[in-house]
């Protein structure tokens, strides 16, 4: 039977170029509803610093070092 099918569709060149038409529509039909569906973004970021309050020449020993933790999302 596929056998059949080949040679039908080798002497039909219309029909090629027809399923051709349609996977070209279908592939434009899923970029257009692309559109319509949710979108979400996402970003994040962290820093983190430590101050060494010795390169000011003040020390608080015992004391433990300034710190700072940022972080966003």
């Amino acid at each position: 039977m596929s056998e059949g099918i080949g040679k039908a569709l080798d002497a039909n060149p219309d029909v090629w170029s027809a399923a051709a038409r349609l996977e070209a529509a279908w592939a434009q039909a899923k970029i257009a509803g692309a559109e319509q569906l949710p979108q979400i973004g996402l970003s994040g970021g962290l820093s983190a610093s430590q101050l060494n309050m010795a390169q000011f020449g003040v020390e608080f020993p015992g004391c433990p070092t300034p710190s700072s933790v940022n972080a966003t999302i």
